[in-house]
């Protein structure tokens, strides 16, 4: 008889995705780590609103917009929208009243929270792939990925009345009652997923590698030696060689605790004073899995590893971060807000404090919200640096993006330039076959030919800080001719993140003014990104086929001699 083969044990992870994007989430890493015949376990560990409260949500939505129309005669629901359930409504949650979006996708309800942690979804997914393949999975929410040690699961530890020394009691009872030897197992389980990562892809980081060769880099006190770009061989050794040293058994761990808390101000003691506590007590004294004496020491700023608590619904999950956020120059959890999406390229220090940039994780998930397929050709109009058409090459598709900021003489140019370059030598290393290229032009004139685009995925100005609210509205419905007559008829799709539904809608029923280019949204779903309120906005080309408005040509010119004046000299630009 044969010996059975034992079967891998399941590594444990977290990551965060904002809210609304959750099944979207779930499904791309499912997705990808099926493909490479990987086991995927998932779940998710914060709360979201049950069925009963979804309904309830509605009814409140549709009471406002009865007052709405009662207040205002001859005001309708939108006629493009076709769902009179969509919009911002508030829900009693925790005993208290919480603002809360509502939209759609394929018949389905979709809610979402703005706010910090208040806006993200905590999602637990165990799987056998090696931390190299985890690593690499783009979809990853928000980007955030840490190597889970404990979840008090459906338990509420903390209570919004409790003093601080309440909440500490309530947690050192919870620990009590899982019992000391499985938390340090847990604990050291993880710690030792982290010490892969750090084996498998921090020592392995071009993005570190480069941070620390740059002159505006500030050398951590490990790096004795200089980074000469001549020498890549042998700095990347040097590299490779301090973190073999960090995973000696023999050495001194040094560790930071931070805390991320949903609801803040509803506390009655501060972040900063729960945080000693916590490292107290979720910190082993000494002692490892395998009896040798493992030492762990707190440094704040030259920390080795961060082990995380993040407080949501008065629940605690704690990790260990996976991410090399103080080997980049990026701000890690201590802030107590979500730290930078570094997934690879970064490009963090070239980025003018002007300019606003998707994260690549986001940018991933709304080509996984379009159904994209291999080969199809991607446009986005209004492109910033770059990140849509950059993560629509991992895709394996053809992108193409393009900004009026680019045009001008002290624009977007070198950043882009050099995202694009950094890009390619990405997918070069891992084997990536795609194609992106970007384009100075004005989205309301774009030099490409009718009938030719499969997708357009564009995060669109919020009319906050790179456009106005008013000259937003007269530019979209302008945009939207225009993406229609290079759309496809009939298969041709937009996926818009936008931060007004409502305008957006607007801007269609204009654009459809003349003869129907558009049906009616497929999806209206609300999200959080960056802790405010956004929505994307799904719509399909009809089989119309496109004609010109009298003298369209004229007022586009005029439109664009305009904005080429107005831009001039700027950095500002939407990514």
């Amino acid at each position: 008889m044969q010996d059975e083969v034992p079967v891998k044990q399941l590594d444990a992870y977290l990551t965060m995705t904002p809210s609304g994007l959750e099944t979207f989430t779930m499904k791309a890493i499912s997705d990808a780590l099926s493909k490479g015949s990987y086991r995927c376990q998932m779940r998710q560990v914060n709360c979201q609103p049950s069925d009963a409260e979804i309904e309830t949500i509605k009814e409140r939505l549709l009471k406002q917009q009865e007052k709405k129309r009662a207040r205002k005669k001859n005001n309708k629901d939108h006629p493009i929208c076709g769902q009179p359930t969509v919009g911002t409504s508030m829900m009693q949650r925790k005993g208290k009243e919480r603002e809360v979006n509502i939209g759609f996708h394929e018949g389905k309800s979709i809610v979402s929270f703005p706010g910090n942690l208040e806006g993200k979804c905590i999602i637990q997914f165990n799987t056998d792939a090696p931390p190299s393949v985890v690593a690499s999975l783009r979809p990853m929410g928000s980007g955030q990925l840490l190597a889970i040690i404990t979840s008090s699961d459906s338990k509420q530890i903390f209570k919004n009345d409790d003093s601080l020394e309440d909440a500490i009691a309530s947690l050192s009872s919870h620990l009590d009652d899982m019992g000391s030897n499985e938390y340090n197992e847990q604990f050291y389980r993880a710690l030792d997923l982290w010490g892969r990562h750090v084996q498998q892809v921090w020592s392995k980081s071009i993005d570190i590698k480069r941070h620390l060769q740059s002159p505006v880099s500030k050398k951590r006190p490990f790096l004795e030696s200089r980074w000469d770009d001549e020498e890549d061989n042998d700095s990347m050794h040097d590299l490779r060689k301090h973190f073999k040293n960090i995973l000696d058994s023999d050495k001194q761990l040094k560790y930071r605790v931070s805390c991320l808390r949903a609801h803040t101000k509803d506390y009655k003691y501060k972040r900063d004073d729960l945080i000693p506590s916590l490292a107290d007590i979720l910190i082993p004294s000494s002692k490892s899995d395998d009896g040798k004496a493992k030492r762990f020491a707190v440094d704040l700023r030259n920390f080795d590893f961060e082990v995380v608590g993040l407080v949501h619904d008065n629940r605690l999950v704690v990790g260990i971060s996976l991410n090399h956020y103080q080997y980049v120059g990026a701000r890690s959890y201590c802030s107590g807000k979500m730290p930078p999406d570094i997934t690879p390229p970064y490009i963090a220090g070239d980025i003018s404090k002007t300019v606003i940039r998707l994260r690549p994780a986001i940018a991933n998930l709304l080509y996984y919200v379009s159904n994209i397929q291999v080969g199809d050709i991607v446009i986005d109009p209004c492109a910033g640096v770059g990140t849509i058409p950059v993560e629509g090459s991992m895709q394996r598709c053809v992108a193409i993006g393009g900004d009026l900021a680019l045009c001008c003489d002290e624009g977007l140019d070198s950043i882009v330039a050099n995202y694009s370059k950094s890009a390619q030598n990405f997918q070069a290393s891992n084997g990536i076959v795609g194609s992106s290229a970007m384009l100075s032009w004005d989205a309301i004139s774009l030099p490409l030919r009718d009938d030719f685009v499969d997708h357009i995925i564009s995060d669109l100005p919020f009319g906050l800080r790179c456009m106005s609210s008013s000259k937003l509205s007269a530019f979209l419905p302008l945009l939207f001719r225009e993406c229609a007559r290079c759309l496809r008829t009939r298969t041709g799709k937009m996926i818009l993140l936008c931060g007004s539904y409502q305008r957006v809608l607007d801007a269609l029923l204009q654009a459809n003014a003349v003869i129907p280019l558009f049906a009616n949204p497929t999806s209206i779903i609300p999200v959080n990104i960056g802790g405010i309120s956004a929505w994307i906005v799904q719509v399909q080309r009809t089989d119309t086929k496109f004609a010109q408005i009298p003298n369209y040509r004229q007022h586009v010119a005029s439109m664009v001699r305009g904005r080429s004046q107005s831009t001039h000299g700027t950095k500002r630009a939407q990514a």
